[in-house]
């Protein structure tokens, strides 16, 4: 999840991913939102069953798990 700083938002979008069969997130190490109580609250308890894992560089990160073969999915609000 990249550009998300409210911690808020992340709990949020963790318990949306979970809920659509998510197995976890990733997040830019730094300028994020980190695992803070409110995003624990604002997950409603996901984040105790879904890892979140931070890079140091999202897209060589997600090029990597893609080449190991996991499925990634990318969404842009902005996109037509």
């Amino acid at each position: 999840m990249d550009g998300i700083t409210d911690p808020r938002n992340l709990g949020a979008i963790v318990r949306s991913a979970s809920a659509f069969g998510a197995t976890g997130v990733v997040v830019p190490e730094r300028r994020a939102a980190g695992v803070t109580a409110g995003a624990w609250k604002s997950s409603a308890g996901t984040l105790a069953n879904i890892p979140v894992a931070q890079a140091t560089n999202l897209s060589r990160q997600l090029k990597a798990y893609q080449k190991a073969g996991c499925f990634v999915a990318g969404l842009d609000a902005a996109a037509a």
